[in-house]
């Protein structure tokens, strides 16, 4: 969901999450505002906030990052594609830790949010934050290629399987 800033002949001009304007093709949105007076282009699937997630993954890596203009962070590209398909998220990693419910990593499936902690950060017990694409692969903000925990997968990044601290439901 979008706060809407005008029309276009085919587009609505939509303010996205880092204040510059973005534009949306009318035939791909359903606009409606919710209380915060953003507009959504409706209640998405977990395939549709995945498939979002992943045509976003070339976008560069931005701290603070909350744009595909600008480029995202972690928890950034995770707050903007649920945004945009009616669900709020808060903005920061830690803070979406505390959202929906926990899932053990056997359990973890497509949706789910994966959350790491940065051993330094003793004050911030979650860090970092990945989108699993399925149960064993998740996708992170400014990584063209997925990460997996599980040491038998190619793409097992130990450094990750080392800070993973749990797995959260929020669809």
């Amino acid at each position: 969901a979008l706060p809407l800033l005008g029309e276009e002949r085919d587009r609505y001009v939509v303010k996205l999450p880092d204040g510059n304007p973005g534009r949306l093709l009318k035939r791909d949105a359903a606009p409606g505002v919710d209380e915060d007076g953003w507009t959504a282009v409706g209640r998405g699937s977990v395939e549709d906030i995945v498939k979002d997630a992943q045509s976003l993954k070339t976008v560069a890596y931005t701290w603070g990052g909350t744009s595909s203009l600008t480029g995202f962070d972690c928890s950034g590209l995770v707050q903007a594609v649920f945004r945009v398909h009616g669900f709020k998220l808060p903005r920061d990693a830690h803070q979406q830790a505390g959202e929906g419910k926990p899932v053990s990593l056997k359990d973890v499936r497509k949706g789910d949010l994966l959350f790491f902690a940065d051993p330094a950060r003793k004050k911030k017990p979650v860090t970092h934050v990945g989108l699993a694409l399925e149960r064993d692969l998740y996708l992170e903000a400014g990584s063209y290629w997925p990460v997996s925990l599980d040491r038998e997968n190619p793409q097992y990044s130990e450094a990750r399987a080392k800070t993973f601290v749990g797995a959260r439901r929020v669809l």
